[in-house]
């Protein structure tokens, strides 16, 4: 039996990355992780976690831009988090009146994602542990080694 995969599951904007709320970004030029980004990634894979990012962009289902800006974003975002390895990026394309099941707070993204594992789910200074008996995100503490961005 293979020891269960800790991870930690962000939101992109506002948590990883600098929000300028109001504004959707598709220009990979005005990505700026927060400073505080690379120590707690650093603290956090010293402690054994993955890492994965769960992202609504409504920007495409409202037509704002394309899954191909969204990937360009993601690729310099991926580029000026290095040394951190993301292991999975994964989004929810849709407008919110579409009503789907992928966008947060919805779990159906996150929980593609989950393998057998201690998860933590990290957006905008909130987490979410979701062991419960639902599999769907309960507020919880940040577990012991990690510090909330």
């Amino acid at each position: 039996m293979t020891a269960p995969v800790k991870a930690v599951f962000f939101d992109r904007d506002g948590t990883l990355i600098h929000e300028k709320p109001g504004t959707y970004l598709s220009d990979p030029a005005k990505v700026r992780p927060y400073k505080s980004v690379a120590a707690a990634l650093a603290l956090l894979k010293k402690a054994g976690y993955k890492f994965f990012i769960v992202s609504n962009q409504s920007g495409i289902g409202r037509g704002y831009f394309t899954e191909k800006e969204v990937n360009a974003v993601h690729a310099r975002m991926l580029k000026l988090l290095k040394p951190a390895v993301i292991e999975e990026i994964v989004f929810c394309p849709h407008a919110p009146d579409e009503k789907c099941n992928c966008r947060k707070p919805a779990p159906a993204l996150g929980l593609k994602l989950t393998r057998p594992a201690l998860i933590w789910w990290a957006t905008k200074r909130r987490t979410w542990n979701s062991a419960g008996p639902s599999g769907l995100p309960r507020f919880s503490s940040p577990p012991p080694t990690a510090k909330t961005i």
